[in-house]
């Protein structure tokens, strides 16, 4: 199942000057990949120039190249089932070469992390965070892992925070125990949970403090957070990737720590005492 882009693509293929052609019959043949490699790759592969990327993206309607890959990376996103996207998983990758192309796809998303992340909304997360009384995270799904991850590390920094996914309690009583002092992490990562942002909006009209944390700053989490931090999540599977967000939520958490590493370094001296009594 094709997608609407890559149809339209298909339309006008012989009307395209030679060069273009070229492309284009490329891009309707490998669609699939595009939206994991660079330009650079296409091009290459294509037998083309960037320029000439660029300039049928362009011709295409969209700003770049860039803004061509994003809208067709959603589209497979909407249209294909996870069934389809699994079937587009190459059969060759196996052994070696499955760690390589998985490895070489999270270290892509670490290094867009690092270019595209808003210095002054990762400052500001950072001391919302430190300011909060509390910390609560929430997330279904895939989202549920990283919450609970997060409430962990903070845990071990020693601020107070709590996965609302755990435990007996429905989330949206838990949520009405929250405070204005506190505040309320939220990830939300395809497919994009209905009751995920419904639980978002309800604190929301509480007053609660919400930090988004998403793939995408056009993501529905956006519209009812104060701060979104967008971590790329790119996957080989129909999977989100976890790398990256592993690499932010550890930063946060180490510059919190840093910042008391005083009186962490006491609780920890007293902490290993403690445990080398129970492990060898």
């Amino acid at each position: 199942m094709k997608t609407e882009l890559i149809s339209e693509i298909e339309k006008v293929i012989e009307k395209l000057p030679k060069r273009k052609r070229k492309l284009a019959i490329f891009l309707t043949q490998k669609w699939q990949e595009v939206p994991l490699i660079s330009i650079q790759e296409i091009a290459k592969r294509a037998g083309v120039s960037t320029a000439t990327v660029t300039r049928l993206a362009r011709e295409l309607n969209f700003e770049g190249f860039q803004e061509f890959k994003n809208h067709l990376k959603e589209e497979i996103r909407e249209r294909l089932s996870p069934v389809e996207k699994f079937k587009l998983v190459k059969e060759n990758l196996k052994g070696r070469r499955s760690l390589v192309k998985v490895a070489e796809q999270d270290i892509k998303n670490i290094n867009k992390l690092l270019n595209s992340i808003d210095e002054d909304t990762f400052t500001k997360v950072i001391e919302e965070i430190e300011n909060a009384k509390r910390v609560f995270t929430f997330g279904l799904g895939i989202s549920s892992i990283f919450s609970r991850m997060f409430a962990y590390l903070l845990n071990q920094v020693e601020k107070e925070a709590h996965s609302l996914d755990e435990g007996d309690a429905p989330v949206e009583e838990k949520i009405t125990s929250i405070d204005k002092k506190d505040i309320l992490v939220v990830s939300s990562f395809p497919p994009y949970s209905r009751y995920t942002l419904e639980i978002a909006n309800l604190a929301r009209d509480l007053g609660i403090k919400i930090i988004g944390i998403t793939d995408n700053k056009f993501a529905p989490i956006s519209n009812f957070s104060n701060l979104v931090l967008v971590v790329p999540s790119e996957n080989i599977l129909y999977t989100n990737s976890v790398s990256a967000f592993s690499v932010l939520i550890n930063s946060i958490v180490t510059e919190i720590a840093w910042k008391k590493k005083d009186k962490l370094t006491e609780t920890v001296q007293q902490k290993d005492r403690i445990l080398k009594k129970f492990y060898y």
